[in-house]
């Protein structure tokens, strides 16, 4: 019987998608699973009882006892099943990776505002014998609410069989307020530290994140009419700016009447300048979709 977690053990590293790099989702090979990530967390692993932050290549052991005492039946259960989880922890009050470390490692810090989400696990003396979706189910089936208490969550894991489908649940997922997801092959193993490519072989994981910024030159700026106290007011309404020699629009949907005005009253000054955005390529799109406004910025 095994009784030592596996030495050799480090977290996988998952690539990140962003910039053109993106139009690699148009060689994807369905089905794949797809699963929204939280945003603005801090990851973290539980194994042989500890409970560990991990940037980068390093680690530090979280300290707040009242998060270890929520996840006491959870720890308790990995460590007898030689089990390594990989999680996410968010703040509901205060999205800032700063402010959730601070919880995390200060003692005696209320938690009552922080959440967190599971996302994958390994049993650590066979990682290449379960695949990836066996995993996500597993890990719920495992660890349902009746045997660890309904502290953790596990995100959630969609099967995805079609370029139609992958689209139709990003679109959901955005308009639900997601701006991140992972992309797995069905069929990935975990590997221990090492990049799991979803383009090779028997495919893996990579994220994807909507809030990757782009930069383009604004070209025209188009205007909406508002009817304020009975007088007539102009403001901007949509970007028209040039990416990959492509005319894009970008509606101001998410800033304020104050700002989309001064905008209009100054568009003649900003006509040339750089627009910075947000945005996410799906299969098939030569640009990113889901556009953002985040700032202007001169040449």
């Amino acid at each position: 019987m095994i009784n030592a977690f596996n030495k050799d053990f480090k977290p996988k590293i998952v690539p990140v998608l962003n910039g053109l790099d993106s139009k690699l989702l148009n060689n994807l090979q369905y089905p794949v699973c797809l699963q929204p990530l939280p945003s603005n967390g801090v990851s973290i692993v539980i194994r042989s009882g500890f409970l560990q932050i991990f940037t980068g290549t390093s680690t530090t052991f979280i300290k707040n006892l009242e998060f270890k005492q929520k996840l006491e039946m959870l720890i308790r259960d990995s460590r007898k099943l030689k089990v390594t989880l990989e999680g996410i922890v968010v703040s509901r009050s205060i999205p800032d990776e700063h402010y959730i470390l601070s919880k995390l490692m200060d003692y005696s810090s209320n938690i009552d505002d922080l959440d967190i989400y599971f996302t994958d696990m390994v049993f650590e003396h066979t990682p290449k014998s379960i695949r990836y979706e066996i995993r996500a189910r597993d890990m719920k089936i495992l660890f349902r609410p009746d045997k660890v208490g309904d502290f953790p969550k596990f995100v959630e894991n969609i099967v995805i069989n079609s370029k139609k489908e992958f689209i139709d649940n990003i679109i959901t997922y955005i308009a639900m307020g997601q701006k991140k997801f992972r992309i797995a092959s069905p069929n990935s193993v975990y590997k221990f530290g090492e990049i799991d490519d979803l383009f090779s072989g028997n495919g893996g994981i990579v994220d994807i994140d909507s809030t990757t910024l782009y930069k383009a030159k604004l070209v025209l700026i188009m205007p909406k009419i508002l009817q304020i106290k009975q007088k007539t007011v102009y403001s901007a309404d949509t970007l028209v700016v040039e990416y990959l020699n492509q005319s894009v629009d970008i509606k101001l949907e998410e800033i304020s009447i104050i700002l989309a005005t001064k905008i209009w009253e100054n568009r003649n000054a900003l006509l040339g300048n750089n627009v910075i955005f947000s945005g996410l390529y799906l299969p098939g799109y030569i640009y990113p979709k889901f556009r953002n406004f985040i700032r202007f910025e001169k040449k």
